[in-house]
């Protein structure tokens, strides 16, 4: 029995939320649903233009938000992620701590360099647009893996999103073969992120020779598979993963299991914030998978959790949200 549910190894980021769409004023491309990579001189522009007007401030990046669902629901998680010697860093590391996430922070050097930030746009229709600072993130090495907690893992998480920048592309593939050779199943979530911040080829080589679990939405689904046809997405994901899903917003799922496909519907209610929603998603279904459910029952709790966070701003559930879901996962294995 391995002493870990989830290590994962992602992007730590202080997301910055506005409820406004005046950003196409400040120059920024609201493409609803992806990500702008910003460099430093942007960020800092993009940050004074919005000075007067207080954000919602949360921790974010996708394996802190995966990991507080499936840590919030009772599994056992490790996060390696990366800071810098700041304020931000400071209150990322103390989020984790509230949070019981074990973490690599505790014992790692900070990079010299700014803790990365996330600037999201509310539109109207509830949507998002994502304005994200790298930072620190991009200089995660292998000294900050903590071997051990990684081969006592169930499951490695990782981001495609690390594949912007040498050092952390290069630092995944080889964390990648250690997990590997310990015996511990590799998931990856791709990233919605335009080109040309993030390629085709970026995604390819996270890849790489295949991973045990992938998950993705609609356009990260085509975008990789360079295809709109369905059927050839089937087959070219067959070929990058064991068992995937495709995340279909309001429409639920579409599961592979390694033998044949599922569908699974979702729960209808009314968006306000559709930001961490795929992340919810990540972090229930991996709850789900390591504590006795199937693939189906997996993906079905998984829709319902995500249902639950568009229904408030930000890319974490209240804690009240906790007690309704986790009784709709016993009831689902009942």
């Amino acid at each position: 029995m391995k002493q870990y549910n989830v290590y994962a190894i992602g992007t730590a980021l202080i997301d910055l939320q506005y409820q406004l769409n005046f950003m196409r004023d400040l120059g920024v491309h609201l493409d609803p649903g992806g990500t702008n990579l910003l460099n430093q001189e942007q960020e800092e522009q993009l940050s004074n233009r919005l000075s007067d007007i207080a954000p919602m401030q949360s921790c974010g990046g996708s394996s802190g938000n995966t990991l507080s669902v499936t840590r919030s629901l009772g599994g056992k998680v490790f996060c390696t992620c990366k800071v810098g010697p700041d304020a931000a860093g400071d209150y990322y590391y103390r989020d984790l701590r509230e949070q019981n996430i074990e973490t690599s922070l505790a014992t790692c050097a900070r990079a010299e360099a700014r803790t990365g930030k996330c600037i999201i746009a509310i539109l109207p229709d509830a949507d998002r647009v994502l304005n994200s600072f790298f930072g620190a993130n991009a200089f995660i090495t292998l000294d900050d893996i903590n071997q051990s907690a990684l081969k006592n893992s169930q499951y490695l998480f990782i981001e495609s999103f690390l594949s912007i920048a040498p050092q952390s592309k290069a630092t995944i593939i080889a964390v990648k073969k250690i997990a590997k050779a310990a015996g511990c199943k590799i998931v990856l979530t791709f990233t919605t992120c335009r080109p040309p911040d993030i390629t085709r080829e970026n995604l390819i080589s996270m890849v790489d020779d295949g991973v045990d679990l992938l998950f993705c939405n609609e356009f990260e689904a085509k975008y990789y598979c360079d295809s709109n046809d369905l059927e050839i997405i089937k087959e070219k994901l067959k070929s990058a993963a064991k068992q995937f899903v495709i995340t279909l917003g309001k429409q639920g799922a579409l599961l592979y299991d390694g033998m044949r496909f599922h569908e699974v519907s979702g729960y209808p209610v009314t968006p306000i914030d559709t930001t961490g929603a795929g992340d919810v998603f990540c972090g229930a279904f991996l709850y789900a998978i390591t504590h006795g459910s199937s693939f189906v029952q997996a993906g079905d709790f998984a829709c319902y959790a995500a249902s639950k966070v568009v229904t408030h701003y930000g890319a974490r559930l209240k804690k009240s949200a906790y007690a309704e879901i986790a009784q709709h996962f016993e009831l689902a294995l009942s």
